[in-house]
């Protein structure tokens, strides 16, 4: 008994390694979107993870920086305060011209719950790369 144990050890360790290497190729290594846009991506990407993505709930200071100047005042910004934000590069349309595109964002609770309908969010390319320009709040959150 002990001898066929022992002699199908190196089998169950291989076959171990190999699913989870498996499982690390198909699901990442946990890295949440967001973040820097990476080189390569298509504006779809940079605008789902890397300025949807981006947002962070609990800093209303940050959500400046992703918005065009002018665009929203602090009062605004802060009614994003305690949500999270999710969109995917297939809610982004682009206009003919590129400039522009609308996406549409689901709003996330602290438990990773939607919040309200997905909203129809309004970006930009300026010299900065892609901005906010509208961000309208589901009705669930107003």
């Amino acid at each position: 008994m002990c001898r066929r144990i022992v002699s199908s050890l190196p089998l169950s360790i291989a076959a171990g390694c190999l699913l989870t290497t498996l499982c690390i190729l198909l699901c990442g290594c946990g890295e949440k979107p967001g973040g820097r846009p990476k080189e390569g991506w298509a504006d779809e990407q940079i605008i789902a993870h890397g300025v949807v993505g981006n947002l962070d709930p609990d800093n209303a200071e940050g959500f400046a920086s992703v918005f065009v100047e002018g665009k929203a005042s602090e009062a605004e910004r802060e009614r994003f305060v305690g949500y999270g934000f999710r969109a995917e590069p297939g809610d982004v349309v682009l206009d003919d011209s590129g400039t522009s595109a609308t996406v549409a964002v689901q709003f996330l609770d602290s438990g990773g719950n939607s919040v309200g309908e997905k909203v129809e969010w309004k970006v930009v390319k300026t010299d900065n790369g892609w901005k906010l320009e509208s961000a309208p709040l589901p009705d669930a959150v107003k």
